[in-house]
Parts: structure tokens; C-alpha cells; sequence
């Protein structure tokens, strides 16, 4: 995350706090008063109004998180892809080179447990013919 994204973060997090800040002195405000049709000001002026600010605050945190995770995944893509592009070139036709990976590796025959070797015996194809 860049320099901006954490001048959004915290603007975000300054304009929640100032939110909660505005209800506080509205709620303060309203408590001095004992009759309803007075409070009703405090509470469409600072209750709301800190509300508002709150919600724009808490949006702005979720949408700087997203463009963080989405800028991360779209590293890991990249990633990804490279990787999976390089192994493709190594396996391409010709490329490999070790008789493990060519099917052409013939194992050594088990031993059982007495050290005598086993029977029967692990047939091998060849992978040129497999692939018809």
C-alpha cells in the first residue's frame, strides 16, 4: 500500500472519529433539554450529520481495502502466470531432457525384505508410444 492509500485510510478513520465526535455533542445537547420537540434539532443536525460521516468514513476504509487486496491478487496472477509459462517452456517438445519426466526411465527392480529381488519384473512403454 502506497502513500495514498494511507492518507485514505486515515482520512477514513479521521472522518468516522469525528462522526462519533458530532453525535456525542448532539446526544450532549439534547440531554440538557427536557422536552422532545427540542431535542428533535440535535438529533437531525448532529445525530445524522455524524452518521453520515461515519458511513462515508467506514466506505472509504472497505473501498481502500479492496483496491489493496485487488492490486495483491493481481500480483499473484502475474506471478502465477510467469510461473506457469516457464514450466510450459521447459515441457515443451524436446525440451526436457531427463529420461524420468521423457518416460523412458526404467526403474531398478524392488528387493523384499530378505534382499532377494522381486519376481516379476515393471514393463516400461516408451512415451512416444503412449501418446497415440
Amino acid at each position: 500500500m502506497g502513500k495514498q492509500g494511507n492518507i485514505v485510510n486515515y482520512a477514513g478513520l479521521a472522518l468516522a472519529g469525528i462522526g462519533f465526535g458530532v453525535i456525542g455533542l448532539a446526544w450532549n445537547g439534547a440531554a440538557e433539554l427536557t422536552y422532545v420537540q427540542g431535542q428533535f434539532p440535535y438529533l437531525l443536525s448532529g445525530g445524522l450529520t455524524g452518521l453520515g460521516l461515519i458511513l462515508v468514513g467506514v466506505m472509504m476504509l472497505v473501498i481502500q481495502t479492496m483496491r489493496h487486496d485487488g492490486a495483491r491478487r493481481a500480483r499473484q496472477l502475474a506471478d502465477l502466470v510467469a510461473a506457469v509459462t516457464e514450466l510450459q517452456a521447459q515441457l515443451a517438445p524436446g525440451a526436457v531432457e531427463d529420461p524420468a519426466l521423457t518416460g523412458e526411465f526404467a526403474p531398478r527392480p524392488r528387493r523384499a525384505g530378505g534382499g532377494e529381488a522381486l519376481t516379476e519384473q515393471i514393463q516400461v512403454v516408451p512415451a512416444r508410444s503412449r501418446r497415440s
